[in-house]
């Protein structure tokens, strides 16, 4: 199986100090008038060694025929743990050395449709993907006084069902309670089962049999645990292929045995997370990630 990266999509702004949005060309003459200053992120009084946090390599490419904008998020490591090795002793010991090594996260974006994706690969050289988006707008409005970046990551409840309803999923994960007191008709029959058995909850992966074509058919399992989620008394996710063919994966919210808590929790947009598989060049790499983006948000094709 080809490797590949995981890539978080979003929207986004950037709107200046008169609260209007920066076209492409005013986006990235701020990328490189930030580029390498660093900023002291979410500390109060910050000392010298908390100016960790940049914005780097920025670039401006034409790719399918948009202006496409690549950036990184950097964060100075500075000390890391390191442990040693004394032959003479035969034994270790932890020492805390510094380090001129970075942490650094990958942005693609397209300006004119306002979207963004991000590598979200969590490690001892990547920021991950929440990480990278919060430094990247506390680095912009640091640095720009009375700049505004609004990032709304994708995964709206409208797609989570379009990808209940159009994709081959390869797992639908859930979590669900009985109702109580008022049944409603989708979802009544697996709340009947549960409270036959006195099951206080139902956590399960779901996963398709040797077509490879699961997915909602509104009249089966995937209804009836939509159906109680809807209601505030479950929590769902999934992933799958697109019609496109994209791998990709939509977060199921926290569950809680609170009604109104679930209601909460599905208001706020999930995580929509689409896997590129690497290729043999830079080029081709940032050609499928545009590729992946206009497919969700580029204009609709006719027919």
């Amino acid at each position: 199986m080809a490797r590949s990266s995981a890539y978080v999509f979003c929207r986004y702004q950037i709107l200046d100090a008169e609260e209007k949005p920066l076209s492409a060309r005013e986006e990235f003459e701020l990328f490189e008038e930030v580029t390498g200053k660093p900023i002291a992120y979410r500390v109060r009084e910050p000392k010298p060694d908390d100016f960790d946090t940049y914005l780097l390599k920025a670039r401006q490419k034409r790719i399918s025929s948009y202006t496409v904008h690549t950036w990184e998020i950097a964060q100075d490591i500075k000390f890391r743990e390191a442990t040693k090795y004394d032959k003479k002793k035969d034994e270790t010991k932890d020492e805390v050395v510094e380090t001129d090594e970075i942490r650094h996260t990958k942005f693609l974006g397209i300006p004119n449709l306002a979207v963004f994706a991000v590598e979200d690969t969590v490690s001892e050289r990547s920021l991950g993907a929440r990480s990278a988006v919060g430094r990247f707008a506390a680095v912009i409005e640091t640095l720009k006084n009375g700049f505004d970046v609004r990032v709304t990551f994708a995964g709206t409840p409208e797609d989570a069902q379009r990808a209940l309803d159009s994709w081959s999923l390869d797992q639908f994960t859930f979590t669900v309670r009985p109702f109580n007191p008022t049944p409603r008709k989708l979802g009544e029959q697996l709340h009947e089962f549960m409270v036959s058995d006195k099951v206080g909850s139902l956590r399960a992966v779901a996963l398709p049999d040797q077509s490879h074509d699961m997915r909602d058919s509104h009249k089966g399992l995937i209804s009836e645990v939509k159906g109680l989620s809807d209601a505030g008394y479950g929590q769902y996710g999934a992933a799958g292929t697109t019609p496109d063919g994209l791998h990709a994966s939509i977060s199921k919210p926290k569950f809680e045995l609170d009604k109104e808590k679930n209601i909460k929790h599905q208001s706020q947009n999930r995580t929509l997370k689409i896997y590129i598989e690497h290729s043999e060049t830079l080029d081709q790499e940032e050609a499928a990630i545009v590729k992946a983006l206009l497919d969700l948000y580029g204009p609709k094709k006719t027919t």
